[in-house]
């Protein structure tokens, strides 16, 4: 597996590609407690898999093996 990180802004993720909103979503809408709840969930999985890594070197080798070992 090749990882290659490529810095990109928010208008070049968007701008190549068209996305579609299927019409019985389109009325839908976010409320304040759902959001916080998924950022808080992101927010916990990252620390977890943050805590379970922090002492690997971020070599190239280390992370190609914790990705396969992931898999």
């Amino acid at each position: 597996m090749d990882l290659s990180p490529d810095k990109q802004n928010i208008d070049g993720v968007f701008s190549n590609t068209a996305y579609y909103i299927d019409f019985y979503q389109r009325d839908y809408r976010w409320t304040e407690e759902p959001v916080l709840r998924l950022l808080d969930d992101i927010l916990h999985k990252f620390k977890e898999q943050y805590d379970r890594s922090k002492d690997f070197s971020p070599g190239k080798e280390t992370v190609t093996r914790y990705l396969s070992a992931a898999a």
